[in-house]
């Protein structure tokens, strides 16, 4: 789409969309793109641009606010990342632009001198409801936003604290090695079997239960009686 050299208020008003159809994706933009940027009204490369709203399908689509680094701000309803629905505009030299948009066009002015009165109100009155909504649902996401932060935070600390964990480990496990060499004469260089370690603490138990005057494991209670008569007879 050719960007326009007007002003995006002149823009706004008077630019033709073609389809009208609520679902009309002629036109569509990245979720990352700005809902005016179609309009060729960033200048700047370095606006910075930030929403706080709703979501849907990774576009906006609700309620929500959306303010620019250049003075830009619009709060009300969005669909399909364009404006469309009742909302505000703020522009940077602070002109206020109220209505009900579609597909980022102004189709409803509230200033416009052939609205009733009666209109006019009910027309106000869902502007002001959807800014409200608009602001409410930008707090939601500042309150989601801090705490996906807090969350990023402690699992970060959480995994800084087991690779400290690992680290020690590692170092406890080499110290073992070098002092299991230096008392013990073995190459532990490598992987070693825990056969031999199993062995020996086999024959332990034996020589306790022999100093305790327990039989050892599988030894028949009559043959160690007949054991005993001969060594007393003896």
């Amino acid at each position: 789409m050719t960007p326009s050299l007007r002003s995006a208020r002149e823009e706004s008003e008077t630019r033709s969309t073609g389809s009208k159809d609520f679902h009309e994706s002629q036109g569509d933009i990245g979720s990352n793109a700005s809902f005016l940027s179609q309009d060729g009204d960033i200048s700047d490369p370095t606006t910075v641009e930030i929403y706080h709203g709703e979501w849907k399908n990774d576009k906006r689509s609700g309620f929500g606010v959306c303010d620019r680094s250049d003075g830009l701000r619009y709060e009300g309803e969005w669909y399909n990342n364009k404006k469309y629905g009742y909302g505000v505009t703020t522009f940077p030299d602070g002109q206020r632009e109220e209505g009900k948009y579609k597909n980022n066009v102004l189709v409803t002015n509230i200033r416009k001198k052939h609205i009733f009165m009666m209109r006019s109100n009910k027309l106000r009155e869902r502007i002001e409801s959807a800014v409200a909504e608009a602001h409410r649902a930008q707090q939601i996401a500042l309150q989601k936003s801090d705490i996906a932060t807090s969350r990023t935070a402690t699992a970060r600390s959480k995994s800084e604290q087991a690779d400290y964990a690992a680290s020690s480990g590692q170092n406890d496990s080499q110290m073992a090695i070098i002092i299991a060499k230096q008392y013990g004469g073995a190459d532990l260089t490598g992987q070693v079997s825990i056969a031999p370690l199993r062995r020996r603490l086999s024959d332990f138990s034996l020589v306790r239960r022999m100093r305790e005057g327990q039989p050892p494991p599988g030894t028949n209670i009559f043959d160690q009686q007949q054991q005993q008569q001969q060594q007393s007879s003896s």
